[in-house]
């Protein structure tokens, strides 16, 4: 979706990591030029990022969960 509007691929940052080491949560966004931040929280860095980026999908109006 990014690449298609002319934009570069999303960006993650995780901004937060919390709980035991053996059970982490990670907080992550994902910046997107152009569009509004998206954020996930997650138990894995990979599911966060998914999350974050399904919702930029979600604020601009592209995808919508369930």
């Amino acid at each position: 979706w990014a690449q298609g509007r002319g934009a570069p691929l999303p960006r993650y940052e995780t901004i937060g990591r919390h709980g035991p080491d053996h059970d982490p949560v990670f907080d992550v966004v994902a910046i997107v030029e152009g569009a509004p931040r998206g954020e996930g929280r997650a138990r894995s860095q990979r599911a966060a990022q998914k999350q974050a980026a399904a919702d930029i999908l979600s604020k601009q109006g592209v995808w919508r969960d369930g």
